[in-house]
């Protein structure tokens, strides 16, 4: 890996290519979510017993998201339009991206995959977690992408002799 975080062989002909790192915003509303969850719990109507034992459920579920690796350590887009990932032992992976399930927001982005065995795995970025740069081109691409994509839709829509 260089010092502008391309892979060899992988990185070089890459449109856009993300190394998410540890987030500190992720780790934050994982816990935020756990405690508004619990403090929901606690307010519901259910016997003391359910309370418990569903407490302990919510705090073995935080402690392991916590611990949890991302399967994924960087996000390619290449300049042909091919999304590709680099799993956790290294190996690069083929990707169809669901533009419908993604999404992006200042805060952070949401991208959904489909692996070719047919599992669905998502990535999240945090800006802090990634280069600022490179979230700025993915955020820009995906508009464009999600313009087109609506350019299409309401074409087809009122061309009814188009596709099927």
């Amino acid at each position: 890996m260089n010092q502008h975080g391309s892979a060899r062989g992988r990185g070089d002909g890459a449109l856009i290519l993300l190394l998410p790192q540890d987030s500190p915003a992720l780790r934050l509303s994982l816990v935020l979510a756990h405690a508004l969850l619990l403090a929901a719990l606690w307010l519901a109507a259910l016997p003391w017993a359910v309370q418990a034992a569903l407490s302990f459920v919510l705090c073995v579920s935080c402690a392991l998201a916590w611990k949890r690796k991302p399967a994924v350590r960087a996000v390619q887009w290449g300049v042909d339009g091919r999304w590709q990932l680099q799993r956790l032992n290294g190996g690069w992976q083929d990707a169809h991206f669901n533009l419908s399930a993604s999404r992006a927001w200042p805060w952070w982005v949401h991208l959904a995959f489909r692996l070719d065995d047919g599992r669905r795995i998502g990535v999240t970025l945090f800006p802090a977690a990634v280069d600022v740069e490179a979230l700025r081109r993915l955020r820009a691409r995906l508009r464009v992408e999600a313009a087109a994509l609506s350019t299409a839709d309401r074409r087809a829509a009122h061309n009814p002799d188009a596709g099927g």
